[in-house]
């Protein structure tokens, strides 16, 4: 099947009704125009007569050229044949128009008859993929992984979907201690694929600007390494949960709206390294650091504000909070007390709850 390039957009269908009113306006305008004409080339000529009504027995004495010689102008037989040969190249011209008007709508008629069949045929290959990424078989599933990747590239219309039915299978239930055998491998795959559409020069086609919900996902290996998250798309780790192993978000462009609100770090190893947060819109609220590695250090903020509102850090877990403030650990905070912190802003104090603030707006 051809690739698709560039944004395609869908043929619109021509109604016979819409058919039948352009071309009688397109009749009804020629008719003007090959009338308008006439009427100009007849003053033109001095208003000639087409015909001399005579009498038999005293003729209109006439010139050489068959002009009469009382004055009024009179159209001799060649000068009439060139008038004929003007309607009928002015009738020719109007059926012309008519023909263009059909070819018009028969081309359309084809455009949207083979729109329907792409269609059609994308439609097939997307329940394919998803049933392989529904099978019992862990290599079904990496097939379907990246034929549902690949019917994204070529699809433009249906590249979200797919791109939504990828994150949907990270979202799915998953126990890093009890899953099934190549649950793992199929999960690090499709962040792979993942990645490879999001990294520069990586894939033709990029995912950049698309939407990503990783939302209530758990993940136990993973690498984004190097991706770029762009406007107008975003993405969302809230309520995802980093239980062991190690993902890597070192190098990565968060220019989009980004949301890692009520994400708990439990036991990963988590990288920022050189992290660009580029944009205002990006929140850590809620989040709990209850075990593992978090590395911000190196990480970059070149605008914006990114906002940490109650946080909630165990002494069991290990923060390296670079250009951020430290939110401080204590014995308490086993006891699920919470700090809150604002990058670059003091927040007032006394700070109210959640509620009481909810309550107010």
């Amino acid at each position: 099947m051809r690739r698709q390039s560039g944004r395609q957009r869908r043929p619109s269908r021509v109604r016979p009704r819409s058919l039948l009113l352009h071309v009688s306006v397109l009749l009804a305008l020629s008719a003007t125009c090959a009338a308008g004409l006439g009427a100009a080339l007849w003053l033109v000529l001095g208003r000639p007569v087409l015909a001399v009504r005579q009498s038999r027995a005293t003729p209109a004495p006439t010139s050489a050229t068959g002009a009469a010689v009382s004055g009024v102008p009179v159209l001799s037989t060649g000068e009439r044949l060139e008038s004929l040969k003007l309607v009928l190249a002015t009738v020719g011209g109007i059926g012309a128009v008519v023909a263009l008007t059909v070819a018009y709508r028969r081309q359309r008629d084809s455009e949207i008859a083979e729109h329907r069949e792409d269609t059609r045929l994308f439609t097939d290959r997307f329940g394919h993929a998803a049933d392989q990424l529904g099978s019992a078989q862990a290599a079904v599933r990496v097939a379907g992984v990246y034929a549902m990747a690949e019917l994204a590239d070529d699809w433009n219309e249906g590249r979200q979907m797919c791109i939504d039915v990828l994150c949907a299978y990270l979202r799915m239930p998953y126990d890093p201690d009890q899953h099934r055998e190549g649950d793992r491998e199929v999960r690090r795959t499709t962040v792979r694929v993942i990645r490879n559409h999001l990294r520069p020069g990586w894939s033709a086609v990029s995912w950049s600007t698309n939407r990503f919900s990783f939302e209530g996902a758990v993940f136990d290996c993973g690498d984004l390494s190097g991706a770029r998250f762009l406007a107008p798309g975003s993405v969302s780790f809230h309520a995802a949960t980093f239980a062991s192993g190690s993902f890597e978000f070192n190098r990565v462009v968060f220019a989009a709206p980004t949301w890692f609100t009520r994400v708990r770090f439990a036991g990963a190893k988590i990288g920022f390294n050189e992290v660009q947060f580029a944009t205002d819109e990006i929140q850590f609220d809620d989040a709990i650091f209850s075990a593992g590695i978090v590395d911000f250090r190196h990480a970059r903020v070149p605008s914006g504000q990114i906002t940490f509102a109650e946080v909630t850090v165990l002494p069991t877990a290990a923060v390296e909070w670079g250009p951020f403030l430290p939110i401080p650990t204590s014995p308490e905070a086993a006891a699920a007390t919470s700090h809150s912190q604002s990058r670059g802003v003091r927040l007032p104090s006394p700070r109210r709850s959640r509620r009481q603030r909810r309550n107010a707006r």
